[in-house]
């Protein structure tokens, strides 16, 4: 349980391609669970809006223009390969003082597997 009154959440995540996937396909979603409410708020996971895969040319395909990139980098496996790494932000606006009960990360099972490093909220 969090019970936490926040305006504002933010989500650290990227995806990780197992497959072919359209630009704009939902590959998962936050479901967040409001304490006075009884229907769940859903957030998307759009790949190519949202997210990307992590290990990727960071030169190559940016998205699109909702996409922020929040951090990149580099690993042993993609120094191999001439990849780097990167993270991506998404922020979702809430009504001011929402209570927040309960957040559950769902897959869609698509060929783009989401990951989540992070959650913060204000």
């Amino acid at each position: 349980m969090l019970r936490q009154r926040c305006q504002h959440l933010y989500f650290l995540h990227a995806a990780r391609l197992v497959g072919r996937v359209e630009d704009g396909e939902q590959i998962g979603s936050y479901i967040v669970h409001l304490t006075n409410s009884p229907v769940p708020l859903e957030i998307p996971i759009y790949y190519g809006r949202s997210v990307l895969d992590w290990h990727d040319d960071l030169k190559k395909s940016q998205g699109s223009k909702e996409l922020k990139l929040a951090w990149t980098g580099e690993n042993s496996a993609g120094k191999q390969t001439g990849q780097g790494i990167r993270l991506f932000v998404t922020s979702w606006n809430l009504a001011p003082g929402m209570e927040i009960e309960s957040l559950d990360f769902v897959s869609a099972g698509r060929n783009a597997a989401p990951f989540l490093l992070g959650i913060s909220y204000d």
